[in-house]
């Protein structure tokens, strides 16, 4: 697994949990090794591992996050590709229907995946999120969770998706774009698109004088 951070942590609880892989090492670039072990496995350079766990052999899964709107992702999915591995993937054993999904790809617990939905490669999708019926979600794009894709919509390549954000029926999302959380997109949007809303106002009030301001109301 490639990843010694928080992606690759979480990544790993479930892969274990499940039980379909065992996960034998962690990689990282060699530049940003630090210490030999990680998650009670040891830690080698991604530049070794096709000597030391030979691709005939052995799988590869890109635990990383959404950096540079998925593009780190990117890169290293293609280096994995080029050392000749083929990339796993896991899908929630909760997770079932009639859908595909790529390389490299994670559906976790609790998503949502209706009839006839494309998932594509590196593709992460997050606990509670939903995709519609014939919706397709090309590579590399990061589906927070909550999130929600209509059916007949198609998200672009490298798209991120904030937590609870709404894409409606039949919508085109270009590539590279970034819908942050609680957004809502009823129409087609170009690439590299930006979509927030503003975080909720604090109320002017601390806490115990709103308590006693909502206690007259009682």
């Amino acid at each position: 697994m490639f990843g010694t951070g928080k992606i690759a942590e979480c990544a790993s609880y479930y892969f274990e949990r499940d039980g379909e892989y065992q996960i034998v090492a962690f990689c990282c670039d060699r530049s940003f090794l630090d210490g030999s072990t990680f998650a009670g496995r040891p830690v080698v350079a991604f530049e070794d591992i096709d000597h030391l766990f030979p691709p005939e052999e052995y799988e590869l899964f890109i635990a990383l996050g959404y950096h540079q709107v998925n593009q780190l992702r990117r890169k290293k999915f293609l280096e994995g590709l080029a050392k000749g591995y083929a990339l796993a993937s896991y899908s929630s054993p909760q997770v079932q229907g009639d859908f595909t999904i790529g390389a490299n790809s994670l559906v976790l617990d609790n998503v949502s995946i209706q009839p006839k939905a494309q998932i594509g490669n590196n593709v992460f999708i997050w606990g509670g999120a939903m995709i519609g019926h014939h919706a397709v979600v090309q590579d590399h794009c990061w589906v927070t969770g909550s999130a929600n894709i209509g059916g007949l919509t198609s998200i672009g390549e490298s798209t991120f998706l904030g937590l609870n954000s709404t894409i409606g029926q039949s919508v085109t999302i270009g590539e590279r774009c970034l819908l942050g959380a609680n957004t809502l997109v009823t129409k087609c949007l170009a690439e590299d698109s930006v979509v927030v809303v503003p975080d909720t106002e604090v109320h002017r009030l601390k806490v115990d004088q709103f308590l006693r301001l909502t206690q007259v109301f009682r």
